[in-house]
């Protein structure tokens, strides 16, 4: 309950500073298990650094 208090603790402050209303995306394998208990929803995406990373290898491999 303390991670899902904290999710949606830090996705008003967002909102409250950006003066909209902010997509919050939660990553990793915990995350599928948190969502559940927030009182918002946001989006999950279990492999979100490692899909990045991936491109980033991609994209450096084509300019060597």
């Amino acid at each position: 309950y303390g991670a899902a208090c904290f999710i949606d603790g830090m996705s008003k402050r967002y909102q409250s500073v950006l003066g909209e209303n902010a997509e919050i995306i939660v990553t990793g394998g915990l995350g599928e298990v948190i969502l559940p208990l927030c009182s918002e929803k946001y989006i999950y995406e279990g492999n979100l650094i490692p899909d990045g990373l991936r491109i980033i290898y991609n994209f450096n491999k084509k300019l060597w």
